[in-house]
């Protein structure tokens, strides 16, 4: 009888020091951070529609099934709706709101999104021309969840979500150097 106690006094140690750990690693300055950057070997006028227009969109961003938006080109204030297939919550279709909030085209856009009782935050990608047709696009994203089990799992959502962000900023540069 002993040895269930002290196994279930064991698994209760390791299930408090893991939340503990969760609990300190999401409270690092900039744990709710992604950033990339690329060179891509095309001026940035011709990066520039990939960050808005939906059907480039769809050839970089992994998991994103449809655009919804006005067209031409962003203004601040526009709104659109991206609608994502969620493959790590099983294949779960998920809107994020979004709303233009500052632009300086074909060098910045930035953007707040959402999805309500979700997650907020926001997205910027700047596009710097560092001459000779070439251009390097820095993407810098913060995200803050609403549930409480996604704030304690942060840190490996963060770690999950870096991975996709450095994976789609490697498929943007190989969709505009085509």
């Amino acid at each position: 009888m002993k040895w269930i106690i002290r196994t279930l006094i064991v698994l209760v140690a390791l299930l408090v020091l893991g939340a503990v750990t969760l609990l300190a690693l999401g409270m690092r300055a900039d744990s709710n951070r992604l950033q990339t950057s690329r060179k891509i070997n095309r001026p940035p006028d011709a990066v520039w529609p990939y960050l808005y227009e939906p059907d480039k969109l769809k050839q970089w961003v992994t998991w994103l099934k449809d655009v919804q938006r006005a067209p031409g080109e962003p203004v601040v204030g526009a709104k659109s709706v991206w609608t994502m297939e969620d493959a790590n919550n099983g294949g779960q279709l998920m809107n994020i709101d979004s709303t233009v909030t500052e632009v300086e085209p074909h060098r910045r856009l930035k953007v707040a999104l959402s999805v309500p009782g979700a997650f907020h935050g926001t997205a910027e990608y700047k596009l710097t021309d560092l001459g000779n047709g070439t251009t390097l696009l820095e993407i810098d994203s913060r995200y803050n969840f609403d549930i409480w089990f996604a704030r304690l799992m942060s840190p490996l959502v963060m770690m999950e979500a870096g991975k996709k962000t450095q994976d789609d900023g490697e498929r943007l540069r190989a969709a505009v150097e085509k």
